[in-house]
């Protein structure tokens, strides 16, 4: 824990979370990862505290702290290709013990993580068959699956299971949700996306008819 007054208590967690939203708004790089500026003229000199920006291969910042209490502090953080890492060190003795902490963890993720964008194979997911409408099928949207950290190497041992409507009742509304496709590595559910309607089908007037209720079938 960094502890610097008994009203004030945060954990390496807290400040990885903080650091997260905080990187979200890109601009922010555009300060943090300046190592040495300078004001009115050159007369005042300023240089980023943050030794990671000059000396660390991908660093995009973030921010140190010092107090007595909680010792030399830092959240850093550092992207590579796709990869984006951040490490919190807490209560350090000396600043050069921070940075060196920081530099470990940071190599350690880059080592044995990568963010990689899973393609879902859209080959295994059918049209749906539409009850009593305008016409026969309707073509499930594919989603544009999200980025997810993943143990290096892994990728093609990421698997999709997709659970489909056999058949809906018209009407069909444009983007109404037909199923959904899960992706996983192993037991690890790395996201689930609903399949939806690429267009809207209208209830054909001259079938009159008992409703038949979906069936599901993965």
């Amino acid at each position: 824990m960094c502890i610097r007054d008994r009203n004030h208590v945060t954990s390496a967690y807290d400040i990885a979370l903080m650091s997260a939203e905080l990187l979200k708004h890109e601009q922010i790089q555009n300060y943090t990862t300046i190592w040495m500026d300078s004001l009115r003229g050159g007369k005042t000199e300023l240089v980023n505290t943050n030794k990671m920006v000059r000396f660390f291969k991908g660093t995009t910042g973030l921010k140190t702290g010092t107090t007595s209490k909680a010792g030399h502090c830092l959240s850093a953080t550092a992207k590579r290709d796709s990869t984006h890492l951040i490490a919190v060190v807490l209560g350090s003795d000396t600043g050069a013990l921070r940075f060196e902490a920081a530099k470990a963890m940071l190599n350690w993720g880059f080592a044995n993580w990568a963010v990689v964008t899973p393609k879902v194979d859209a080959s295994a997911i059918a049209d749906v068959t539409i009850l009593h409408g305008l016409q026969n099928k309707v073509k499930p949207v594919v989603p544009a699956a999200q980025p997810v950290l993943i143990p290096k190497g892994k990728e093609a041992e990421i698997t999709q299971k997709v659970e489909l409507a056999a058949n809906v009742e018209a009407p069909v509304e444009k983007g109404q949700v037909l199923g959904s496709v899960t992706l996983k590595l192993g037991e690890e559910e790395l996201g689930k996306f609903n399949l939806t309607a690429a267009e809207a089908v209208g209830l054909s007037l001259i079938h009159i008819s008992e409703p038949t209720r979906p069936l599901y079938i993965s």
